[in-house]
């Protein structure tokens, strides 16, 4: 029993950006999807994850053209995965920055969740005001002091769970933005 209560009061944190969070006690995920680069049209298939490839082979050159061949697509199936082996009695906090890749991270990892009841969103820019006391916006999680990270996480384990209609609201969110053609 006692088991049982220590997975279930476990909060699994999940970051689509940069971070260090080697300090948190607690598992972690990390994805960098890199959602803001290319587009996304159908990502979720074998067809959509080709044209990203090559629209990002043909236009950026400051990636090797392989690593989207190897890097991104193992670790985007990794992180659906990881996300979706996560046990529904556990509490899970997705961060988020003020930075496209960030919104879509969190938008992609709920429509992974789907139907779970215990999540949490940590804005870091609010987090920074609220509990940091400091009046600037986060652009990505790198930016916070591990210290400060660890602030924050404490502090927002008082935070409400995700209503249902907000949740519904930024999984449809995801659902439309993987069929725009845009590129």
């Amino acid at each position: 029993m006692e088991n049982n209560q220590k997975i279930s009061n476990e909060c699994i944190h999940i970051f689509s950006d940069y971070v260090n969070s080697s300090q948190f006690k607690e598992r972690t995920i990390l994805f960098l999807g890199e959602f803001s680069i290319g587009p996304i049209y159908r990502i979720d298939t074998i067809e959509g994850q080709k044209i990203r490839q090559e629209w990002i082979s043909k236009n950026l050159s400051y990636h090797p053209k392989d690593y989207y061949a190897k890097d991104f697509f193992s670790s985007f199936l990794k992180f659906t995965e990881e996300v979706r082996s996560i046990p529904k009695e556990n509490k899970i906090a997705i961060w988020k920055s003020k930075n496209t890749e960030s919104y879509l991270g969190l938008c992609f990892a709920l429509s992974i969740l789907g139907d779970r009841d215990q999540i949490r969103v940590i804005d870091l820019s609010e987090a920074n005001r609220k509990i940091l006391q400091k009046n600037y916006e986060i652009r990505f999680a790198g930016e916070v002091s591990p210290e400060d990270l660890e602030r924050i996480r404490k502090a927002s384990e008082k935070n409400e769970y995700l209503s249902e209609e907000m949740k519904m609201n930024l999984i449809k969110k995801w659902q439309f933005f993987p069929k725009v053609k845009i590129y």
